[in-house]
Formats: structure tokens, sequence, C-alpha cells
């Protein structure tokens, strides 16, 4: 919800602020909305179907995070204004944010015989690209 706040509160800025936006500014800022949106429908549907994190989200905000780190240095070197700026900065820390909790397995939430899967079934695809559940048994094997 408060990538939603966040990105409204950046379309109304590039609505508002018209010297400084481009042809597209506006509908890139829409655009991002409509992504919001649409995270929030997949994150719901991916977490109530499946047992591992969702890999396309994870894959996703790892993709984009990588895209709006450039975006923010060429903000930053063009001194563009702060405000917006500031709004992207924080975009890009919500972003941070929703892959590291996208990213967590769900053996909480599990009941019954499913607490009893092994951790490769329920890892995500961060975890399962780097072999992070091998951990623990390396841990106990030392």
């Amino acid at each position: 919800m408060v990538l939603l706040i966040l990105r409204i509160g950046l379309l109304l800025l590039w609505i508002i602020q018209p010297p400084v936006r481009t042809q597209t500014s506006i509908s890139a800022a829409s655009v991002l909305l409509i992504e919001s949106f649409l995270f929030v429908i997949l994150s719901k549907s991916e977490h109530t179907r499946s047992t591992r994190p969702s890999s396309l989200l994870c894959l996703y905000f790892l993709f984009s995070l990588g895209l709006d780190f450039v975006r923010m240095r060429t903000l930053v070197k063009m001194q563009f204004d702060t405000l917006i700026s500031s709004f992207y900065a924080a975009d890009m820390a919500i972003k941070a944010s929703l892959l590291f909790l996208e990213a967590q397995n769900k053996r909480a939430y599990f009941s019954g015989p499913d607490r009893d899967r092994p951790p490769q079934e329920i890892s995500g695809v961060l975890n399962r690209s780097v072999f992070w559940w091998l951990n623990s048994l390396f841990l106990q094997g030392n």
C-alpha cells in the first residue's frame, strides 16, 4: 500500500510540475502506478496458492532495482528536482524491502504435513540459485 501511495504522489508531481517533465514522464508514472496494482494482485495470488515464494516477483524486483539504480544515478547527475528524486529513492527502498519480504519462505504459515516439506521445495528462486537452503546441512555436518 505504501508503494501505491508513493506512486500516486509521483504521478501527481509529474502532473503539477510542467517545466521539468518530458513527453513520456506522465505516461511512465502511470505505468508505474498500474504496475503497483499488479504487484498486489500477483503477490496475493502467489502467496495463497504456492508453497514457495514468487519467482516471478523476485526476479522482476531484482531486474527493476538494477534499472532503478541507473535512473537514480541519472537523476542525481542531472541535478534533477530533489522532490522527484526523493520519491524515486523511496520507491527503490520500498522495492528492496518488498524483494526481501517476498523472498522469505512460508514455513511459518504451513500446517499439518506441509510443515515437514524439505527446504528445496519451499525455497524461493534466490535461495535456490545460491543453494542457501544447504547452509543448515553444512553446519550440522561440520
